[in-house]
């Protein structure tokens, strides 16, 4: 979590970076009322992720539905990264890295007891993908809702 506080977005490696875009899009499109699910699919599909765009959907859900608290994310588009979303690029760091202790260990101080399993499954099929990818596609911007 340390290597992502206080650090811009464009200081990320483009894994990192895609991640963290993603669950700002996701975010800001519940936030709108909009479909996260289909504004994501649109774009793990451009970045030829489309396969895990459901299991990255299902993360979201239970960080959602089971945190252990409210997350406090950036609106896309902010060059910094917040003390939440950096918990968050840890967890998916350590499914890259494969630190199973780790990423179980993350996934308890995010959600409860019952969901880190549907956690640290979906975290690792997403991370897996992404890092094997050698994703290039960026979210940086904001995210357009027509």
């Amino acid at each position: 979590m340390y290597q992502f506080l206080d650090r811009k977005i464009s200081e990320l490696d483009a894994p990192a970076g895609f991640v963290l875009g993603a669950i700002r899009m996701w975010v800001s499109a519940v936030q709108a009322g909009r479909c996260p699910c289909g504004m994501i699919a649109n774009h793990f599909a451009k970045a030829g992720l489309h396969v895990v765009a459901s299991d990255f959907g299902m993360a979201m859900f239970t960080l959602n539905c089971d945190g252990l608290q409210q997350l406090h994310l950036a609106h896309p588009g902010c060059p910094s990264i917040r003390d939440d979303e950096a918990r968050l690029l840890a967890l998916f760091t350590s499914a890259i890295d494969g630190d199973r202790p780790m990423l179980a260990q993350l996934a308890a101080t995010l959600v409860h007891d019952n969901a880190i399993p549907r956690l640290i499954q979906a975290t690792s099929i997403v991370a897996a993908h992404v890092a094997a990818s050698l994703v290039s596609t960026r979210f940086d911007v904001s995210p357009r809702f027509d």
